[in-house]
């Protein structure tokens, strides 16, 4: 459960992390912040169902009350790491 949680937090992170930069050094100033916005939300999306998919093919959670923890713990990390 916590090495799913952690996987998952890096990989959503790291792409987060990259995808930021990109969209503060040219998009915005190109497009504007909302539009900018616009453009990485659905990559931002599609990549983290794309990685939760992969991270519990990798390690498995067994039941309902495992995966809500599992979730719960990635989604603290990602938000003590914003």
């Amino acid at each position: 459960m916590t090495r799913a949680a952690i996987r998952y937090w890096l990989g959503v992170f790291a792409l987060g992390f990259t995808l930021g930069t990109v969209r503060t050094l040219w998009l915005e100033p190109a497009l504007g912040p909302l539009a900018a916005v616009a453009l990485e939300l659905p990559v931002m999306l599609a990549a983290s169902w794309w990685w939760a998919g992969r991270v519990l093919a990798r390690h498995p959670v067994p039941t309902r009350r495992a995966a809500l923890g599992t979730g719960l713990l990635a989604f603290t990390l990602l938000l003590a790491g914003e």
